[in-house]
């Protein structure tokens, strides 16, 4: 088993094939910048070194505040190269909670186009003056975290969340079970559509460029100019989620459009409804179509392909190289197909996969299965199906209701295509089920009476809705999330849109 380190992988591949393409970036404005694999190692190691003369070192932490770039990518793998550790950040974050994730994160240096920073700081017009330094490779060290994610959590506090696995890379497994599962492989061109900050978007970016993937990176999504790459480049692979997926299968004339050279296209990042789903196993077929369920904490994760989804709809897979335990809050195992907190476990190591600063641990059982607080079920085949993240969930009238199931139900109603559950607060119930819709057409929106009707034949009495309220766009954001405690804050004193039942 050969195992190296992130940076010596990208060094390595410019020594096999020189000339050939690793990055492809397009820009919002159609222009592409491409980077062949030798410049791509010359340019990391010339930001490595700069940075090393700014103080970084091995242990040390980056933050990376730029939008997605090729000086992103360029500056994580420089990081790499001294043995430090990348904490990519949005870019347009605003400043109260900027300094709050720096106080937390630390970092040694910070690379953004920022003002008012209190770290050390390198902007993009400073990373370009490097371009006639040393581009030598350096001496060949191993980050012990793989990279750090900032995240507000469910409360709004910042918490880094790290991946406490060294960065290497197998170079027989490329160590993802999911690689394997869905064709992923060396030679491949593969298409990154969200941000550089999530973990989603930054790992998958990382790992397509060390596996030996062309790899082509949008500015920002944007659905014309996806299927214009996927044309342009004859795309294999890549990740999308529901969000994104709803905007192509609404862009005018996808179905006349050359999808042909995609093999596999992954989702995960939110929950996706049935009939999204179900539109994109018909535009590409149900075995290009994969779906999976996980953490950035990197507990376990789950796995499923269109065709098994037709068979178990609604489910996100079965644990790839991991079991699956549903508990109770006695941390007692639940019968199948009863909601509990899912605790996974990987099958191959018991050491952890992540580190949190800022943030208590998450649970962990003695026997090595961890939660993060999603609740969902497995059915009498193994499948996991997620109910909701437990802080989201609504008690109402003392009984348990998870907005995911409520707004599943919702939506397979024809007249609606986006929702989202949330609980008010009230006088009489704790809280009560309030429904954010967005009506497929505006003109002639379904009415709170339909809707209730509707949701009475699926879904059990206390679960219905006690109030709807319509409007044009849920406000995602470019992973298809929503935080919830804003719109309840932003909705909490209002009287909504809509009946109440």
């Amino acid at each position: 088993m050969a195992v190296v380190s992130y940076g010596r992988r990208i060094d390595m591949l410019a020594e096999e094939k020189p000339e050939a393409r690793a990055l492809t970036f397009l820009s919002t404005n159609g222009i592409a910048t491409e980077l062949s694999r030798d410049r791509l190692a010359a340019r990391s190691s010339q930001v490595a070194r700069h940075l090393g003369e700014l103080g970084v070192h091995a242990g040390s932490y980056v933050a990376i505040g730029l939008p997605n770039c090729i000086d992103h990518v360029v500056s994580a793998i420089a990081t790499w190269k001294l043995g430090a550790t990348p904490v990519p950040i949005r870019h347009d974050v605003p400043e109260a909670e900027r300094s709050e994730i720096l106080k937390l994160v630390r970092p040694a240096t910070v690379i953004a186009d920022w003002t008012g920073c209190d770290c050390a700081l390198l902007d993009r017009r400073a990373l370009k003056e490097t371009e006639h330094d040393d581009a030598q490779p350096l001496p060949d060290q191993t980050p012990l975290t793989r990279f750090g994610i900032c995240s507000g959590g469910s409360t709004g506090r910042p918490k880094l969340i790290l991946d406490a696995r060294p960065a290497t890379i197998d170079l027989e497994t490329f160590g993802d079970p999911f690689l394997a599962e869905m064709g992923w492989c060396a030679g491949r061109t593969h298409l990154v559509a969200g941000p550089l900050y999530h973990a989603n978007g930054f790992s998958l970016t990382h790992l397509a460029l060390m596996i030996g993937q062309h790899t082509i990176l949008l500015e920002r999504f944007n659905a014309a100019q996806w299927l214009d790459a996927v044309e342009q480049y004859r795309v294999n692979c890549g990740s999308l989620v529901p969000t994104m997926m709803f905007r192509l299968l609404r862009e005018p004339g996808i179905r006349k459009r050359d999808l042909s050279s995609i093999e596999s296209i992954y989702h995960g990042g939110a929950s996706c409804a049935g009939w999204l789903k179900r539109g994109w196993i018909e535009l590409l077929g149900p075995k290009k179509i994969y779906e999976g369920f996980g953490s950035t904490e990197a507990i376990g994760e789950t796995l499923i392909r269109g065709d098994e989804w037709l068979a178990h709809p609604g489910s996100v897979g079965r644990g790839v190289y991991c079991d699956i335990r549903i508990l109770d809050t006695a941390r007692n195992d639940v019968p199948t197909g009863t909601i509990g907190e899912i605790f996974m476990r990987w099958k191959t190591s018991q050491s952890a996969t992540y580190r949190y600063v800022g943030h208590e641990p998450a649970e962990t059982t003695p026997d090595g299965f961890t939660s993060v607080g999603d609740m969902g079920w497995i059915d009498a085949e193994g499948y996991l199906y997620v109910a909701d993240r437990r802080t989201d969930m609504i008690i109402s009238g003392g009984a348990n209701i998870y907005p995911a199931e409520v707004e599943a139900a919702i939506l397979q109603h024809p007249g609606i295509i986006d929702a989202a559950v949330v609980g008010l607060p009230d006088e009489e119930w704790g809280k009560r089920v309030h429904a954010i819709v967005v009506p497929a057409d505006q003109n002639q929106p379904p009415t709170a009476s339909q809707l209730d009707s509707h949701c009475r034949k699926i879904l059990t009495r206390y679960k219905v809705p006690k109030s709807f309220e319509f409007v044009s766009e849920l406000p995602r954001n470019e992973i298809g999330k929503i935080r919830k405690v804003d719109l309840v804050a932003a909705r909490a004193a209002a009287t909504p849109t809509g009946a109440s039942w």
